[in-house]
């Protein structure tokens, strides 16, 4: 998928496929959480499916208790089991409380995340998300995250990529391919790339990114 890597702009130290919140599942190791496990903890499936911010804060707060050990203790993993994985995804559950929307905005997940990490532990602020929406700054602000270590949140409302339609997933890497510049993300537990470009200029009632430091 990512053979044609022309030049990267932007990474997580470990971004790469069994490096970034890897889980072992049936015999291999996942890119990330899945928002369906929650159901094996008695969420019904019909708000599982409206999680998928959940799983995209939980696998943030796990990659950053890794630079944080001290300050994010709460949130560290040492045996990140698809279980130990499920209980912090939990916890980031019943603070996010999706609804029949899931958590639709930017405003939710920055609250959670900022009142979550102070009272426990580590307060991560925001990186101010004010900008021009041109490829060029998005590409940037993407840019500035990951060379600092931290998982982008992207949310996307309509979308012509039905991967990312109605959708939070966590990005990890930007690259430049024969093809353009393409961004990686933790999206259903596997790792997924798409067209920055694409996504960035493509009509869409909301889409926004964020990162917190």
């Amino acid at each position: 998928m990512m053979n044609d890597i022309i030049k990267i702009y932007g990474a997580l130290s470990r971004w790469e496929q069994g490096s970034f919140v890897p889980i072992p599942f049936e015999g291999g190791v996942t890119y990330g959480g899945h928002q369906k496990w929650l159901t094996a903890l008695g969420i019904r499936s019909f708000y599982a499916d409206r999680s998928c911010s959940v799983t995209a804060v939980t696998n943030l707060l796990i990659y950053m208790s890794q630079r944080y050990p001290e300050a994010l203790e709460f949130f560290k993993v040492d045996d990140l089991t698809q279980e130990a994985y499920n209980m912090r995804q939990l916890e980031v559950y019943e603070r996010l409380s999706p609804k029949l929307w899931g958590v639709p905005t930017l405003n939710k997940v920055v609250s959670v995340v900022e009142r979550f990490s102070s009272a426990r532990g580590r307060a991560l602020s925001t990186a101010s998300t004010e900008m021009s929406w041109t490829f060029e700054n998005v590409r940037a602000y993407l840019v500035e995250g990951l060379n600092q270590d931290c998982p982008v949140l992207m949310v996307t409302w309509n979308s012509k990529t039905s991967d990312l339609a109605l959708h939070w997933v966590t990005v990890t890497c930007v690259y430049e391919s024969a093809s353009g510049t393409q961004f990686v993300t933790s999206n259903w537990a596997k790792c997924r790339s798409y067209d920055l470009k694409k996504w960035v200029e493509e009509d869409s009632l909301y889409k926004a990114v964020v990162y917190f430091r």
